[in-house]
């Protein structure tokens, strides 16, 4: 719509915006739906995504940038130095604006008006021939400042939905490396069924010491009843007494 806007009444506005302000969100879009709708694609292109996020980023800022003097007080210089040069190239557009607009001059009924005057006797040419009563300068103005109004509107909204994307890009993108480090640090850690030196060995010999000393006492206390039962024997032994 807007881009037969710009063609129709030959606005000083480049053609160039509505047919980006049209391929912009398209590919926002898809962007969007990337994602979820394939999952393997958006986890192997992990440069080409982000990357084309960051271009719709700085595209969308730069075409609101350059789109802001058709929404300030500019505007009318812009238009005031366009209409100044068809008029000076006696351009055919100037009336094809006028009938489109179904008005006269810009500034004024009769300010660089077509049919274009060989004097100013006949600057009044446009009215006497269209009986129009309207100027094109603020018609104008305000056709160009709509179409950038719609313009900018869809860059500002491509502009917000590529940072969103790219923040959640960010988040997943650091989500997946920390779940890849952990899985690593699992993969390299010891199994559990070995135990580290310093406790498994501690215990393992601490029972091993625990279980000699045991034996020991025991030999020594059978040794000490062998000689007491041998001393008693001794002792009522007739033929040794």
């Amino acid at each position: 719509m807007q881009l037969t806007k710009v063609a129709h009444f030959h606005l000083p506005l480049s053609a160039f915006y509505p047919v980006m302000a049209m391929i912009l969100p398209t590919t926002t879009l898809f962007l969007l739906v990337l994602p979820v709708a394939s999952k393997r694609v958006f986890a192997e292109q992990r440069m080409i995504y982000p990357a084309t996020l960051i271009l719709l980023i700085v595209l969308s800022t730069l075409f609101i940038a350059l789109l802001t003097p058709y929404l300030t007080s500019l505007s009318t210089c812009v238009h005031e130095t366009a209409w100044k040069a068809l008029f000076e190239a006696h351009d055919p557009r100037i009336e094809k604006i006028e009938t489109s607009l179904k008005c006269c001059g810009f500034a004024s009924l009769y300010d660089r008006a077509f049919p274009f005057p060989s004097t100013d006797d006949l600057a009044n040419a446009c009215v006497l021939k269209y009986h129009y009563t309207e100027t094109c300068g603020r018609q104008w103005e305000h056709e160009s400042s709509v179409a950038a109004e719609w313009c900018v509107t869809v860059f500002a909204f491509v502009l917000v939905g590529a940072i969103a994307c790219l923040a959640h890009t960010v988040l997943v993108y650091k989500k997946r490396a920390l779940e890849n480090a952990a899985s690593a640090s699992k993969t390299h850690a010891p199994s559990s069924s070995h135990h580290p030196v310093g406790v498994g060995s501690y215990s393992s010999f601490g029972e091993f010491g625990a279980g000699n000393a045991s034996a020991s006492l025991s030999e020594q206390t059978g040794l000490l009843e062998e000689q007491t039962g041998a001393g008693r024997s001794k002792a009522n032994d007739p033929l040794t007494n």
